[in-house]
């Protein structure tokens, strides 16, 4: 925020700026709309209400499921 200031408006980080094209600023192209960072995961809250895609990648994952297990989590799908 130091370099560019204006990364931040209304409290909100700026969907995209680039500093190495022209804009109205010293701080280059910056996008006029501000987006939340949380909307990715609204998007994934809403794929899984509607075909429980998210929870199924996550209980293939051995990863997740392994991680899981290490945190002291068991029974219903770990099992």
């Amino acid at each position: 925020l130091d370099t560019y200031p204006r990364a931040l408006r209304d409290g909100q980080f700026l969907g995209a700026m680039n500093p190495s094209l022209p804009g109205d600023g010293p701080d280059g192209w910056v996008a006029p709309a501000c987006f939340g960072i949380d909307q990715g995961l609204v998007v994934m809250m809403i794929e899984n209400a509607r075909s429980g895609l998210i929870w199924d990648l996550i209980r293939n994952s051995l990863v997740f499921r392994r991680g899981m297990q290490r945190l002291g989590f068991s029974g219903g799908w770990l099992d």
